[in-house]
């Protein structure tokens, strides 16, 4: 609750006092606080002068006095006047943004590094399902750009994010760290955000930004790695432009994407991914989303470069495409890639099954996953993917095999459809 203490002073003719009332509820409309003067030693009626000094404002352990806030600063009491009403309209000062409640009509304003780091600061619990959860609900309303220092790298917003952020259309810096030890929850969900849950993002640019995995090159639990977020639920992603940026994620066992490791039930519209690479030894990777499910992407455009390495065998999860590396239902409608999608291990393989998905727009698409109205200007490169051959049999009867390790490489749209 947020008080205030008003500091003023009464002036007669036998002289003056100061008073304070404190503890004034901001927002009550109702007389209740009220001034009686008796002790000034003149009984008689004459004008009496009242100035209102100062206000305290204050929220919690935070105080802050305010000057010159009352206009007019003073009231003549006359003789045929015993009493004055005041109104003192106060703009509220949060200890842990420039302003706002964080309300939709009222979001908190943030204008520098303290307060985007406070947005976790935010949270409130939710009883749900037996047990209670932690969230982020309020919105939030980016003033200015920010430049996080790369001396001090940006932890991902650990508590699920279920409020709005609108970026203002200024842009963000920052340098994400996957450690190569993440394993625990929530701590293997990298980006800005770890996990938005039925969140809003809008009009925001993330600006020459890393997330960085270069030394998770082991397996483990699965990391989910993005720019905007790890993995995004049910979220509302419009008018994000990510440029000069890059995702590195060199662990087995991940997702990563320009956007997003993971979308569930999102819908992401008119975002923006320009001269960034996404880097991945993972099982999938994209351009905006390494895997979709039920995810709607429409009119968005990458110029990414995919460099997607070898992590296995397994061809339903070696996955990289200029917009998602895999979509297991869902759409991508009125997309653009221009972009390189590219198999960058260096050394060639002799393996006999390993034939990855790769192409312009998703690598591999499942369950029912429309395409429409997409174009796809950019190129995609097999790098050292071949054709193996191999004999069997014995001097008298041998017969010769072949494994093509490039035939889910496309050019077009899609590499391979279940």
């Amino acid at each position: 609750t947020d008080l205030i203490d008003i500091i003023y002073t009464v002036k007669t003719p036998n002289g003056s006092t100061t008073r304070t009332i404190s503890n004034v509820r901001i927002g009550s409309s109702s007389s209740i606080q009220y001034i009686v003067e008796t002790s000034l030693g003149y009984t008689g009626y004459a004008d009496a002068e009242v100035l209102i000094e100062k206000l305290v404002l204050k929220q919690g352990n935070h105080q802050t006095t305010i000057y010159n806030t009352v206009a007019p600063s003073y009231q003549n009491l006359t003789d045929l006047q015993k009493q004055q009403n005041f109104t003192v309209q106060v703009l509220k000062i949060n200890p842990y943004f420039y302003g706002g409640s964080g309300t939709s009509s009222d979001p908190y304003l943030i204008y520098c590094e303290r307060h985007l780091r406070n947005i976790r600061r935010a949270k409130v619990s939710y009883y749900e399902y037996g047990s209670y959860v932690e969230k982020i609900t309020a919105n939030f309303k980016l003033m200015t750009s920010i430049n996080l220092t790369w001396d001090n790298p940006w932890t991902p917003i650990e508590t699920q994010f279920s409020g709005t952020f609108d970026g203002n259309n200024y842009w963000l810096k920052y340098r994400v760290n996957i450690p190569s030890d993440a394993f625990t929850s929530y701590t293997n969900y990298y980006g800005f955000f770890g996990l938005i849950s039925y969140g809003t993002v809008k009009n925001l640019e993330i600006w020459n930004s890393y997330i960085d995995g270069s030394a998770s090159q082991h397996s483990g639990e699965l990391v989910l790695a993005g720019t905007l977020a790890g993995y995004s639920f049910c979220g509302t992603i419009t008018n994000v432009r990510v440029e000069s940026s890059y995702v590195y994620c060199y662990r087995q066992n991940s997702w990563a994407g320009g956007l997003f490791g993971f979308s569930h039930g999102s819908t992401i519209s008119n975002c923006t991914i320009v001269s960034s690479s996404v880097n991945g030894q993972g099982n999938v990777i994209g351009g905006l989303v390494g895997l979709g499910s039920s995810t709607a992407i429409s009119n968005c455009t990458s110029s990414a470069t995919v460099n997607w390495y070898k992590s296995g065998d397994n061809w339903e999860f070696n996955c990289a495409g200029g917009i998602a590396g895999k979509m297991n239902g869902g759409s991508i409608t009125s997309c653009t890639f221009t972009g390189l999608v590219k198999y960058a291990t260096t050394s060639e393989t002799d393996s006999r099954t390993f034939k990855p998905c790769l192409a312009q727009i998703v690598g591999l698409r499942e369950n029912g996953t429309t395409l429409s109205g997409n174009v796809c200007d950019g190129t995609v490169d097999k790098g050292k993917l071949k054709i193996v051959t191999w004999t069997t049999g014995i001097l008298w009867w041998q017969e010769t095999h072949s494994h093509n390790q490039y035939q889910n490489v496309s050019n077009g749209q899609c590499g391979y459809t279940i």
